[in-house]
């Protein structure tokens, strides 16, 4: 029987690599589809963590400034500053910066300008960038630090006597600190470094872990206080003594230890700065009476160099874990924090009530305020929609506003016009009070210039009688500009600004004793911006105002 030939025959190899290649394509496209959801859900869990940890990081400053001595306590205290680095090492590496071992201060000087030179618009050519446009090359570094009552809810002790890890004892007093901390290298022993550059003398080689912006750590240090007995001694709940952070028994006058920079514990074994202990040997009342007895004795800038340090913190201690490595870790507050703002406002000058220009540097009674934008007619001729407020080279106020001729549609096309108010006469009836802020220049409208009665800059330039006439409680400020916002390079970069502000520049405000007539702020707005360590979202800036006791 004759067999019949098999019909059925299999794929070519032109088939075969067809469907492999379809296949491939199918695959690509579900695996680009599971990892753009993939990066949509990290962002959206990293964007909710922010806004979780802020949330939580506001209820703590919230209950520190709740007890806040501002009144009746020793100081105070803002120390405003700027730091220049890189947000991450991808940063760096899109940058022509580079690092060599040589370390002087012409080498320091040319790593800064690199540093503060950058292309933001991709433009294929770096150029120098305002120091005050801060989140590009420059972060502020402030430090927040008061004195604190709670008698609901007492600050308990988180250190001990070596060999213990925490001693069972509270205190209702306590010395409150915020700011970026001094985090360690990677050698044997540690040395620790500030954050960033520290203006051009540390790279990512001498300061690894520190000088990134994206590394820097937010710290949060309290002191407890509790007087010692007659001889010298301080109890836990226990009845153990403790050592402590102590003011050695004759001290000068000029010696504000127990809470300044060179104050040592009883035992002489650590220093303050150290974070090895969180006890102090001082009342609020009796270290008013420090400082107040410090300044009588001509120790007039008791509020400088003394309190200038950062708390030494290790987030990554070696094991064994001992007490000492423990302490350590105690400040930790904020991870990843770039930048940490602190301004404050209250009622600092008499202001005329049409246009909002101070006029005398008296209180008037009512809080200090601004304009911050405006809608409606002007002088009943030409409507505009949206507006803001600067200042001319002259510190006159001038409102900038949108116009369109009548009948026409305001749009994004439609040139600015400035009108000053001296013109106008008056502010316009639908422009809006908001609290005007003092601290270090910063550009709050957005407009690319730093200056009065728009953003945000220091008590100082709103002063009737000159702009060089401060408050006793500002103690050092940065040197007087039309325009903050302006790039500053001179060589030596830190000879003097010739415009703008500078990197090295500093704005410190410090009510105390020698501040008796001096008006105190009454709100604080604190600002905070965490970078995402993975670089994958951009988060935002949190904002948080505080209602000062």
């Amino acid at each position: 029987m004759r067999r019949q030939p098999n019909q059925s025959r299999g794929f070519t190899l032109t088939e075969l690599l067809v469907a492999i290649g379809l296949m491939a394509v199918l695959m690509l496209a579900v695996n680009m589809i599971f990892s753009s959801a993939g990066n949509a859900i990290g962002v959206g869990q990293a964007m909710s963590t922010g806004m979780r940890d802020m949330r939580a990081v506001e209820k703590v400053i919230r209950k520190d400034l709740d007890g806040a001595a501002i009144s009746d306590g020793p100081f105070f205290m803002i120390r405003s500053s700027v730091e220049a680095s890189f947000v991450n090492h991808k940063d760096r590496l899109s940058d022509k910066y580079t690092e060599n071992g040589i370390f002087n201060a012409a080498a320091a000087n040319a790593r800064l300008l690199e540093i503060l030179s950058a292309d933001p618009k991709q433009l294929g050519a770096e150029s120098p960038q305002p120091v005050a446009r801060y989140g590009l090359r420059t972060f502020r570094t402030d430090i927040l630090g008061f004195f604190s009552r709670s008698s609901t809810t007492k600050y308990r002790r988180q250190t001990g006597n070596i060999g213990n890890f925490a001693a069972p004892m509270s205190s209702e007093e306590a010395y409150v600190w915020y700011g970026h901390v001094r985090l360690p290298d990677n050698l044997v022993p540690l040395n620790y470094f500030s954050p960033g550059s520290s203006s051009g003398w540390q790279t990512s080689a001498t300061n690894p872990n520190n000088f990134y912006a994206s590394q820097w750590m937010l710290g949060r240090q309290t002191m407890l206080l509790r007087a010692p007995d007659a001889s010298n001694n301080i109890y836990d709940d226990a009845g153990v003594s403790q050592d402590f952070i102590d003011r050695a028994a004759g001290a000068p006058v000029t010696d504000l230890a127990p809470l300044c920079m060179s104050a040592d514990s009883k035992t002489g074994a650590y220093a303050i700065s150290q974070t090895r202990f969180d006890l102090a040997g001082t009342t609020i009342a009796d270290y008013r009476t420090l400082v107040n007895n410090a300044f009588a004795a001509g120790i007039l800038d008791w509020w400088d160099q003394r309190f200038s340090y950062r708390f030494l913190v290790n987030p990554f201690p070696s094991r064994p874990l001992d007490d000492t490595k423990a302490a350590q870790t105690v400040p930790i507050f904020v991870n990843n924090c770039s930048q940490f703002v602190v301004e404050y406002t209250g009622d600092f000058i008499t202001q005329n009530p049409a246009t909002g220009k101070g006029t005398s540097a008296v209180p008037d009674g009512i809080p200090d305020w601004m304009v911050s934008g405006f809608a409606g007619t002007w002088n009943n001729t030409d409507p505009y929609k949206v507006g803001v407020v600067v200042c001319d080279a002259a510190f006159n106020r001038i409102y900038r506003c949108i116009v369109a001729n009548s009948g026409q549609a305001v749009t994004n096309t439609t040139y600015w016009t400035e009108v000053t108010a001296d013109q106008a006469g008056a502010i316009p009836n639908k422009a809006a009070r908001v609290p005007l802020w003092y601290g270090l220049p910063r550009d709050v409208n957005g407009d690319g210039r730093i200056s009065v009665y728009s953003d945000v800059v220091p008590l100082r330039d709103y002063m009737p009688a000159g702009p060089l006439q401060k408050q006793p409680f500002e103690r050092d400020c940065p040197v007087q500009q039309n325009d903050y916002g302006q790039k500053t390079y001179v060589t030596p970069i830190n000879t003097g600004p010739a415009n703008g502000l500078a990197p090295y520049e500093q704005y410190i405000c410090a009510w105390g004793p020698d501040t008796p007539l001096s008006p105190l702020p009454q709100m604080l707005r604190i600002l905070v911006k965490v970078e995402d360590p993975t670089g994958r979202v951009d988060l935002p800036w949190q904002e948080m105002i505080f209602k000062l006791p």
